[in-house]
């Protein structure tokens, strides 16, 4: 196999005395997109911050191609980096924003040519003398996405960067963004708090919690066979039965009676909803946490049980 092009190796960082991550390690290949997952306030957006640059680490090292990249000056490093603001330019028009790093290296003539053939792929080729007060948050956002593509950087980290968009917007330039980070094979970290978008854009997906990175792997993998319970809860749609066992989610189902075929939790039926073309039923556990499970062909509103076959009752990994 051959050497990652990126390496991660024990990386901290420590904010007054306070210990925001401790010890991550991880690589990526040419051309590997990770996804880093995982709830607000455990330091992914200041992993991304500190590999740019931004701020800096307490301990560890970051290799790009064999090259020690912290010890590069930031505006040496091969790194291009987008976040959940767009940050453009107020006195420049579209494509003098989307052109300003690209002139800098080839030329005012040739950066122009390409911006303008990048903001036609993501449908902004009208607005290009518009300056940005004159756009939509979403078009501002693709503005700041293709400039920072347009530099080809040999790592590419987005901090969350479709989360101030509609749900169809969203949709088409993450796809958009996955296929150009592909063609061009560019190596890229992308932080989402979003699981359908961790998965559908990374090729693998690292859970983060509690400062540290809890499982990295492929995102079925993460999803069918969570680690520990604290990855299940993130990323997967399971049931926690403590903190050994999990249950799918769509393998529960709810009864009026206890059953001898599984395990069954008394609740109460709370109410029902429709969605992705099935009905679900939120119930009430004795113990106070609420789940969702499939509704089948009961409807209540009294109290009952949720049942949890035993055959489909399964242990983390990490047991």
């Amino acid at each position: 196999m051959s050497h990652p092009y990126l390496q991660v190796k024990n990386v901290s960082k420590t904010f007054d005395e306070n210990r925001i991550f401790t010890d991550l390690s991880f690589s990526l290949q040419k051309g590997e997109i990770l996804s880093l997952a995982g709830p607000s306030g455990t330091g992914k957006s200041t992993l991304l911050r500190c590999i740019a640059g931004l701020d800096y680490f307490s301990d560890g090292q970051v290799m790009i191609e064999g090259t020690d990249l912290l010890n590069k000056p930031v505006k040496h490093r091969p790194v291009g980096m987008i976040f959940q603001q767009a940050l453009l330019f107020p006195h420049m028009t579209l494509l003098e924003n989307v052109a300003y790093g690209k002139k800098i290296t080839d030329g005012k003539k040739h950066a122009n040519e390409l911006a303008h053939d990048y903001l036609k792929e993501v449908g902004l080729e009208s607005q290009v003398h518009q300056y940005p007060h004159e756009l939509s948050g979403g078009q501002q956002q693709r503005a700041a996405l293709v400039r920072a593509m347009l530099l080809k950087p040999k790592l590419f980290l987005l901090d969350e960067p479709f989360s101030s968009l509609d749900p169809g917007l969203r949709k088409d330039l993450r796809e958009w963004v996955r296929a150009f980070l592909k063609k061009e094979e560019m190596t890229s970290i992308f932080v989402t708090h979003d699981k359908e978008e961790a998965m559908l854009l990374g090729d693998r997906t690292a859970v983060m919690a509690e400062g540290r990175i809890q499982q990295i792997g492929h995102p079925e993998e993460l999803y069918h066979s969570p680690r520990n319970a604290l990855v299940a809860s993130l990323y997967s749609d399971v049931i926690v039965l403590d903190q050994t066992r999990y249950c799918p989610a769509e393998k529960a189902r709810w009864s009026l009676e206890k059953t001898p075929d599984g395990e069954w939790f008394a609740a109460e039926w709370v109410n029902e909803t429709y969605h992705f073309g099935r009905r679900y039923a939120h119930v009430l556990l004795d113990g106070g946490s609420r789940i969702a499970i499939p509704a089948g062909d009961q409807h209540s509103a009294s109290k009952g049980y949720v049942i949890f076959p035993k055959d489909e009752i399964r242990y983390f990994q990490a047991q």
